[in-house]
C-alpha cells in the first residue's frame, strides 16, 4: 500500500512538472525541484525555481505562483486542498536527483543515508563526483562511496 502512494506522489509530481515548466520557462526560470511536505497537517506543493541568469527573486515567485495555481487548477491534476510554496532553492538547496548531485561536484554536502552503513548514517564533506549510481564523497581524507539510492535526504553546504 506504501509503495502505491509514493508511485502516485512521484507521477503527480512529474504531472505537476510537466505542465508548469513551459510557464516557467517563459518567465527566464527554471524548475528546480516539486514535491509534496507535510507541516501541521497541511499538504504542501514545493516549486523550487532557479535562473537561468541571476537568482530568483520575490517578484519572480510571486508572479509565477499565480500561473501556476491557474494551470493545476484548470488541468485538474489536484483535487484536494493544498497550498503551493514556489521558491528558490537557497544556498543550501536541497539534492534530491543525480542531477542535482552532479551540479555540486566538488561542493561540501550532508547527507543521511536511509538505513546505516558500516555504522554511519550521517555523512558530511566533499563530493568528489557522482557517477551513474554511485557518489563518492571525501571526509577526513578518506573516501567513502555510497550508492544514490541508499540516501535519504541531502543538501548543499555552502558554509562548509
Amino acid at each position: 500500500m506504501a509503495l502505491f502512494f509514493i508511485f502516485t506522489v512521484d507521477v503527480l509530481e512529474q504531472s505537476v512538472a510537466n505542465v508548469v515548466s513551459p510557464i516557467v520557462g517563459e518567465e527566464g526560470l527554471v524548475v528546480y525541484d516539486i514535491y509534496w511536505t507535510k507541516d501541521l497537517g497541511r499538504r504542501i506543493l514545493r516549486v523550487l525555481l532557479e535562473k537561468k541568469e541571476g537568482n530568483v527573486s520575490l517578484d519572480d515567485c510571486s508572479r509565477v505562483s499565480h500561473s501556476i495555481e491557474d494551470i493545476i487548477e484548470v488541468k485538474g491534476l489536484i483535487n484536494s486542498p493544498y497550498d503551493l510554496e514556489v521558491s528558490s532553492p537557497g544556498l543550501d538547496r536541497p539534492l534530491r536527483s543525480k542531477e542535482h548531485f552532479r551540479k555540486v561536484v566538488g561542493q561540501t554536502i550532508k547527507l543521511k543515508t536511509k538505513i546505516p552503513l558500516e555504522g554511519r548514517q550521517n555523512y558530511k564533506g566533499l563530493l568528489k563526483k557522482m557517477d551513474e549510481n554511485i557518489l563518492t564523497m571525501e571526509i577526513d581524507q578518506k573516501d567513502y562511496e555510497l550508492l544514490f539510492e541508499s540516501v535519504a535526504k541531502a543538501h548543499l553546504c555552502p558554509w562548509g
